[in-house]
């Protein structure tokens, strides 16, 4: 069965030539597990873009991945030595990386912006803004548990914030995507957005994320988001399926 190491080391081809697809988000929802202030080239928060293949080059693969789940997976080199050698990947760039845990406010909070050349046009670069699941602390594990009886939880008002500032420093079309927390992170941003935002989002991607204790928008029941979300869960979802009381999700093999 194929996975995202495979998937990228068989799809050389560029945004340009290959529009940008879900699996490419999950991709990016991987790829900002890494702790990027670790490799020596990445100014947290900066707008500063910095080549990814750069940083997966130069950097300790051992302090890029420490952690995260990332740390004891058995395709973790695998999958650091497609995205280094990736036709696809090699023009992308990264910037505005947000790492933020908080003990006393029960707070894990981690957001990084991919700019991607060529998935929006030609010409045009697509900005995907992907939010970071639960990592090892136990700030992260607590408020995971806080989300189920919880309306907001620190993470979701940074995250929309998160969206707001990245909107207001780059030009183009908006995509939020994450895995497990960081697919709800990535819904909550892309409904709390101001309408000028909101109007340029071309996808919101939620990998295996729960769902919400109360609709945190009316934007929930709108066509136009029923059109963006991409939501996929494993066939063994357990996580994911938390507090979810739509039926537009799929369904994977995994």
């Amino acid at each position: 069965m194929g996975n995202i190491v495979s998937y990228i080391q068989e799809n050389q081809r560029t945004f340009a030539e290959s529009p940008f697809n879900p699996v490419d988000s999950l991709v990016f929802s991987t790829l900002c597990y890494f702790n990027y202030e670790a490799s020596g080239l990445v100014d947290p928060s900066s707008p500063e873009r910095v080549l990814l293949h750069d940083v997966v080059a130069l950097a300790d693969w051992r302090a890029l991945t420490c952690a995260s789940w990332l740390e004891d997976a058995k395709d973790t080199r695998a999958f650091l030595h497609a995205v280094m050698a990736s036709r696809r990947l090699r023009d992308v760039t990264l910037a505005f990386y947000a790492n933020e845990r908080s003990s006393a406010v029960e707070k894990q909070f981690s957001a990084t912006t991919f700019l991607v050349p060529g998935a929006a046009g030609a010409d045009g670069t697509l900005a995907c803004l992907a939010f970071r699941g639960t990592d090892g602390s136990f700030a992260g594990w607590k408020e995971d548990f806080n989300l189920c009886f919880k309306d907001v939880i620190p993470s979701q008002r940074a995250a929309a914030a998160y969206l707001s500032g990245v909107a207001s420093a780059v030009e183009g079309p908006l995509a939020t995507t994450g895995h497990s927390k960081g697919g709800n992170l990535a819904e909550f941003a892309a409904l709390a957005a101001d309408d000028s935002a909101f109007a340029r989002l071309v996808g919101v991607y939620n990998h295996d994320g729960p769902s919400f204790l109360d609709d945190p928008s009316p934007r929930m029941r709108d066509a136009r988001f029923a059109a963006l979300l991409n939501k996929t869960v494993p066939e063994s979802s357990a996580f994911g399926m938390i507090l979810e009381r739509r039926a537009d999700y799929r369904v994977v093999r995994s």
